[in-house]
């Protein structure tokens, strides 16, 4: 099993004629490795709105499988649990995974980075924004 949370804190800044607010976000998560391959997870997320609305929540499965070396082809599908969150959802995105080794003293402290492309389908908004939050177009 894995278990990883996420506490953040986003500065948006304010563009001409549009009042943002700094917003809280959070997530907690719970994977399974199947096989060396596969992955099954659950991740419920939280977010305040920039705009003073309702904030957003919303529970995520999905399904992460190793295409190659370095690609992941990660399905998903989401349930909103508030006004500003999508009633449901779901996506698939391709992951590029940069690993490079940086040595140290003791041993080799692994690191990687990631380039993803998704697509996400929301049944009540229709854009979703790499912030996590979904608007009517």
């Amino acid at each position: 099993f894995t278990l990883s949370a996420t506490l953040g804190y986003r500065i948006l800044g304010s563009p001409s004629r549009i009042a943002f607010h700094d917003v809280l976000y959070g997530a907690a998560s719970v994977g399974y490795r199947l096989s060396s391959n596969t992955t099954i997870g659950t991740s419920y997320n939280m977010s305040q709105s920039p705009v003073r609305l309702q904030d957003s929540r919303d529970l995520t499965l999905y399904l992460s499988q190793r295409v190659s070396g370095n690609f992941r082809l990660n399905i998903y599908g989401l349930k909103g649990f508030s006004e500003r969150s999508p009633d449901w959802g779901g996506g698939i995105n391709l992951r590029y995974i940069f690993w490079y080794c940086k040595k140290t003293i003791i041993n080799c402290n692994s690191y990687f980075y990631q380039f993803h492309v998704g697509i996400i389908f929301c049944r009540r908004l229709y854009v979703r924004y790499n912030s996590g939050d979904c608007f009517n177009d």
